[in-house]
């Protein structure tokens, strides 16, 4: 005899509807990648209308991997296994509930950069003479890694200069700031943008870099425990300080080169 299902508590039956929202949304955006492919491909046979301009190739590339993407995230949301309903796990979804509903006024900040980020490596991949293949995995680390905020902190109060320095040395690229430093998104930070003379990270302020594997602003204010810092929201204490900055110098093992 089978046992009577479980009924879901409330803010379960809101994921339920959020995931199969976020399913159906994937789905259009599979269909449309996939009717876009066909009619580029139709174009290069010659039996269809032009669609795309330029690099044909490129477009293809693009939107292969936008369905690949697609598709991939749609076999993560269907696999996730459920939480099982421990005071530790309800205390888990209660500290993410507030911590994604703490970014969402700026969403719409955070992935017009994080869409500029990802494609500022790819282009420097490509320009790399990269092969295909690693130009995609590298656009793709950029674009997952964005996503880290515990680790990259939040792009709405980051520079983009800084986040990208940071992804590029976790890639092992070598950015070129003297280019970059022309490209209008820089040219706009260099200029304060909306937050004043903070907003400009310090790959296009010029001066000495930060110590290996430094994350954050530098050179890092001091805070206190009472300091909120807008950019590392999931950190409760303060970021790093000068005396940590010192004593990793020190750890770094000496420059032979």
């Amino acid at each position: 005899m089978t046992a009577p299902a479980t009924p879901l508590s409330a803010r379960e039956q809101r994921r339920q509807a959020l995931i199969d929202r976020q399913l159906e949304r994937l789905d259009a955006v599979i269909e449309d990648g996939i009717a876009m492919t066909r009619a580029l491909a139709a174009q290069v046979a010659g039996t269809g209308p032009q669609v795309v301009e330029g690099d044909v190739a490129l477009a293809y590339s693009r939107l292969s991997r936008a369905v690949r993407q697609g598709i991939l995230l749609q076999t993560h949301l269907l696999d996730e296994p459920e939480e099982k309903a421990t005071p530790e796990a309800k205390a888990k979804a209660e500290r993410e509930e507030v911590f994604l509903s703490w970014l969402e006024p700026d969403d719409s900040k955070r992935a017009a950069r994080a869409d500029h980020i990802e494609y500022i490596v790819e282009r420097m991949a490509r320009d790399e003479g990269e092969p295909e293949e690693t130009v995609e995995r590298l656009a793709r680390e950029a674009a997952e890694r964005v996503e880290k905020i515990e680790v990259y902190g939040d792009l709405a109060y980051r520079p983009i200069s800084e986040v990208l320095a940071e992804i590029c040395r976790d890639l092992g690229l070598k950015p070129d700031w003297a280019v970059l430093a022309t490209h209008s998104w820089a040219r706009r930070e260099m200029a304060g943008g909306d937050q004043g003379e903070e907003a400009v990270g310090w790959p296009l302020r010029g001066g000495p870099p930060p110590p290996p594997d430094w994350r954050g602003p530098w050179p890092p204010r001091r805070r206190t425990e009472d300091d909120d810092d807008p950019a590392f929201p999931s950190k409760r204490f303060p970021g790093p300080t000068l005396a940590d900055a010192e004593a990793a110098r020190w750890a770094a093992p000496p420059d032979t080169g």
